[in-house]
């Protein structure tokens, strides 16, 4: 009876100890720190002020902090975001400079970082160049009845049009195209409509429409039509605040006419 528990004092010793030799493991486990990041590799991509980075995935790495500063300036300081990811592209960046990048591993469990992979520096590019023009003009006019009361309507649609690799982005567009274009000869238009209407490969088109319905006699096409222009200094001060990315040019055709109300 004495060996027996003997026997079984030895086996829960035995247990307690091995229980506690795989905790010991599971601990060690979910401290180890991750090796810097390899395979660290920066590409500029349109609209050339933006770069895309990739590395190769670390063991017992859950998240990543990637790094950025210019490389150039001597107040440049490294700024730092947590991903989880192996892949990141930084937007908005100044066109032409250079930057320094940089990444490293986080163990999931302890948060413990590991150490930042050797720098890479990646130049962003020059500055999308596009020209802007206006693309059409569209006039209409139509009657109809409001019971035995004739009513007019009138709509004035122009579209302008951004082309050679630029785009339209989100920005003040009303503020912009009525400052943009000009010169609507013979109606005095307070109510504008702006949208952008459509966006492909090196292009875009934003559509500013006027429309009003009145009791009165039909308004007269003023004589010679109506004509609009873009005003070429206003063009010039958007570049300063837009968030057109692009250096802005004045296309062709860079003023369109309509010469009668459409039926």
């Amino acid at each position: 009876m004495k060996s027996k528990k003997n026997w079984l004092g030895m086996l829960i010793i035995a247990l307690v100890f091995g229980m506690t030799v795989v905790g010991c493991e599971e601990e060690e486990e979910s401290d180890i720190i991750p090796s810097p990041p390899t395979g660290l590799k920066g590409t500029c991509i349109s609209p050339n002020n933006s770069i895309q980075l990739t590395w190769n995935p670390v063991d017992n790495a859950g998240t990543y902090d990637i790094e950025y500063k210019e490389n150039s300036s001597s107040y440049s300081y490294w700024s730092s975001k947590e991903i989880e990811n192996t892949s990141y592209t930084y937007t908005d960046l100044k066109y032409e400079t250079e930057y320094d990048f940089r990444v490293r591993g986080r163990n999931p469990r302890s948060g413990h970082p590991g150490d930042y992979s050797s720098p890479i520096t990646v130049k962003t590019g020059s500055p999308l160049t596009g020209s802007i023009s206006l693309d059409s003009l569209t006039t209409t006019e139509f009657k109809f009845m409001n019971i035995l009361t004739p009513y007019y309507s009138y709509s004035i649609d122009i579209q302008l049009k951004l082309s050679n690799g630029a785009y339209w982005n989100s920005f003040p567009v009303e503020t912009i195209a009525k400052q943009w274009v000009t010169n609507i000869t013979g109606l005095n238009l307070s109510s504008w409509d702006f949208k952008v209407d459509s966006r492909g490969v090196g292009y875009a088109y934003l559509k500013l429409s006027y429309s009003i319905s009145t009791q009165s006699s039909p308004i007269v096409m003023p004589s010679g039509g109506i004509t609009v222009s873009i005003n070429t200094t206003k063009l010039t001060e958007m570049k300063g605040y837009t968030n057109i990315i692009n250096s802005l040019s004045i296309g062709t055709p860079s003023s369109v006419s309509s010469s009668e109300w459409g039926k």
